[in-house]
């Protein structure tokens, strides 16, 4: 819905730090060939960030496949 619409409402505390505008830094994964018999399957990634004294920082990364199944769960020390 369009902000300020009715039910639209962002918290006093909402992270905000406008980023996604701003890529730079960021590249793309590279393309890989694989053979005709390979099943490379489908996983989902999430990242979750931080605010330290740093700033934003990585501290959780997990991965999931296609039933939704926990591949690899870490948290990350961030500097």
């Amino acid at each position: 819905a369009a902000i300020g619409s009715t039910g639209c409402q962002v918290a006093k505390q909402h992270v905000q730090d406008g980023r996604k505008e701003n890529l730079e830094g960021f590249v793309k994964t590279f393309e890989k060939e694989l053979s005709g018999d390979a099943h490379p399957g489908v996983y989902a990634l999430d990242c979750e960030m931080s605010y330290t004294t740093y700033g934003l920082e990585l501290t959780r990364v997990t991965v999931v496949d296609t039933d939704l199944q926990v591949v690899y769960d870490t948290f990350v020390r961030p500097d």
